[in-house]
C-alpha cells in the first residue's frame, strides 16, 4: 500500500459510530431528565393542592384558624429569608478568609 493511497476507512466507522453512539445517549439522558422533572412538578402541585384541602378541613372543622395559619406562614417565610441572608453572609466572610489565607502563604 502506497502512503497516499492510504484510507483509513475502519477508523472513520469507528468514529462516526461513536459519534452517533454518543448523540443517542445525550438524547437518551435528555429525555429522561426531562421526564423526571416533570414528575416533580406533577408531585409539587399534588402536594400543593393536598396541602391545600387539608387546610381547607382543618379550618372548616374549626380546629385551626386561617389567620393564626396566614400569620404562622409569615413567620417561617422572615425566618427562612433570615436564615439565607445570614449564610451568603457567612459564605462571604469565608471567601475573605480564604482569600487572606492564599495571599499570606
Amino acid at each position: 500500500m502506497d502512503k497516499e493511497n492510504y484510507r483509513p476507512r475502519l477508523i472513520i466507522v469507528l468514529v462516526i459510530a461513536l459519534v452517533i453512539g454518543q448523540v443517542l445517549s445525550v438524547n437518551y439522558l435528555k429525555k429522561d431528565f426531562e421526564n423526571r422533572i416533570t414528575q416533580c412538578y406533577e408531585a409539587i402541585n399534588t402536594n400543593s393542592v393536598l396541602q391545600g384541602a387539608l387546610v381547607n378541613i382543618l379550618v372548616e372543622k374549626k380546629i385551626l384558624e386561617r389567620s393564626d395559619l396566614l400569620k404562622e406562614a409569615g413567620k417561617l417565610s422572615t425566618d427562612l429569608r433570615d436564615m439565607i441572608d445570614r449564610m451568603k453572609e457567612l459564605e462571604k466572610q469565608n471567601k475573605g478568609f480564604e482569600e487572606n489565607s492564599d495571599i499570606k502563604q
